[in-house]
């Protein structure tokens, strides 16, 4: 990789992690640490951005569907305890961070966050 593109990749991957270490799941629980989840959040974006890529020019897309198939997906029931402990150890987003972080950078998601505050590192 060019030290240019390196460059840029650094910093755009840096923004997503002082993105995720905002998050904070549970009242009693630690912040997320975003540059332990970052490189596995910035593939569920890739993957993300690579879809709505090949979709774009399909007229009769159904993007709700595609947004909650890939939230079923991801859709778990876990205890306070369980998900503490994935917090600590894991180096994925938490399931509902990975919908709701993952999704909402993209426009064709309807959960508003403003652009300037969105992360695009693809």
């Amino acid at each position: 990789m060019a030290p240019a593109d390196r460059s840029a990749l650094n910093e755009r991957s840096g923004r997503l992690a002082a993105y995720y270490s905002l998050a904070r799941p549970l009242a009693d629980s630690r912040k997320v640490v975003g540059s332990v989840v970052r490189n596995e959040a910035m593939a569920d974006m890739a993957g993300l951005k690579a879809v709505l890529y090949l979709v774009r020019e399909k007229d009769d897309f159904d993007y709700d569907s595609f947004f909650r198939s890939y939230a079923a997906l991801w859709r778990v029931c876990r205890s306070s305890d369980f998900e503490k402990t994935m917090l600590a150890a894991d180096v994925h987003p938490l399931a509902f961070y990975r919908i709701n972080i993952g999704l909402q950078q993209f426009d064709e998601f309807r959960m508003y966050l403003a652009p300037e505050r969105r992360v695009s590192v693809w």
